[in-house]
């Protein structure tokens, strides 16, 4: 098996409810590399969770005011990623309140 990471990608998270970010993938590891989140539409705590369909699991909560910003990444170059989430997976980010989140989270899979 090739165990190397693919290229980052980048997609936007622009949501109102709670949701998938990232869908599971079968047969891949998903590595999140960096997560921007902005509590544009008021105070929310969001949580960050990996999802294998039936049971979420909570990798991270973060209590944003009004217009607070977050961002979490890795410069470590022994380490490529913030967290793993299994093939089968998805990254899921839960919100306390239906009110506008956005950013962006950079990925890969590991072939």
């Amino acid at each position: 098996m090739n165990d190397t990471i693919t290229r980052p990608i980048i997609s936007p998270i622009d949501i109102a409810a709670s949701g998938t970010i990232i869908a599971s993938n079968p047969s891949q590891y998903i590595y999140i590399r960096q997560i921007l989140l902005v509590a544009s539409g008021g105070a929310n705590t969001i949580t960050l969770q990996k999802n294998d369909g039936s049971t979420p699991t909570d990798l991270s909560i973060i209590p944003l005011q009004a217009d607070g910003s977050f961002v979490i990444e890795n410069t470590s170059a022994d380490y490529p990623f913030l967290f793993d989430i299994e093939p089968g997976s998805s990254f899921d980010i839960d919100l306390s309140a239906a009110t506008a989140v956005s950013g962006h989270v950079v990925y890969g899979f590991r072939k």
